[in-house]
C-alpha cells in the first residue's frame, strides 16, 4: 500500500470505492476487503467504542462451511517460546471445552522439557478418551501453530505418534483462520 501512498490506517479507511489502484499482489477483493476493515476500524478509534459490522451470509463460505458442532468439541491454544533451550518450549497449552454446555477452560503449564512432555502426553490422552464418547469431535485452532506444536512434539518426544497419526487422518483438526479468509 505504500507504493499507493497510504502509511495509515486513516489514508487506508478513506481509500474511495471502487479502488482506484491494480494491486501488484493478490486481487482487488482482498484489498476491498482490507480497506472496509481499516474503515471499521477507524470509525472506532473515532468513536471510542467497538465499532463492527455484520457481513452477509453466503451458503458454502465463511462459517457455513464448519464441521457440525459436537458436544466433544475442543478450542485449543499453545503458547510458545522459539528461544528456551535449544529447541524451544510449548509452555501453556490451554483448551476449551463445552461438553456440558458452559464453557470450560482447562491449561497445563511447562517449566521445562519434562513438563512439557507430560502437558503434550497428558492432552493427547484426554483429547482420546473424548473422541471414544464423541467420535464427531473436533480440535479447532486459528493458524497452523497448534497441529505443528503437536507434530513437533511428537517428534522431540518420540511418543503418541499413533495418536497424532489418528487425529490428523480423521482430519480432527479445524483451522479457524481458513474458514475467515476465504469469505466471499
Amino acid at each position: 500500500m505504500k507504493d499507493w501512498g497510504i502509511h495509515t490506517l486513516e489514508e487506508l479507511s478513506k481509500v474511495p470505492i471502487p479502488i482506484p489502484h491494480k494491486p501488484s499482489r493478490g486481487s482487488v477483493e482482498t484489498y476491498l476487503r482490507i480497506r472496509e476493515q481499516a474503515r471499521v476500524q477507524f470509525e472506532g478509534r473515532i468513536k471510542e467504542k467497538a465499532i463492527y459490522e455484520l457481513l452477509d451470509l453466503h451458503a458454502g463460505f465463511g462459517l457455513y462451511k464448519l464441521p457440525e458442532p459436537s458436544p466433544g468439541d475442543i478450542f485449543l491454544d499453545f503458547e510458545g517460546d522459539p528461544f528456551v533451550g535449544s529447541s524451544g518450549l510449548e509452555y501453556l497449552t490451554g483448551w476449551v471445552e463445552v461438553e456440558s454446555g458452559a464453557p470450560e477452560y482447562h491449561h497445563i503449564w511447562a517449566f521445562d522439557p519434562v513438563g512439557e512432555k507430560a502437558a503434550f502426553e497428558s492432552f493427547l490422552d484426554k483429547v482420546i478418551h473424548k473422541l471414544e464418547k464423541y467420535p464427531d469431535l473436533h480440535i479447532y485452532h486459528f493458524g497452523h501453530y497448534e497441529p505443528s506444536a503437536l507434530k513437533r512434539l511428537m517428534g522431540r518426544y518420540a511418543t503418541k505418534e499413533y495418536e497424532i497419526d489418528r487425529l490428523l487422518r480423521g482430519k480432527r483438526f479445524v483451522d479457524l483462520a481458513y474458514y475467515f479468509e476465504t469469505y466471499p
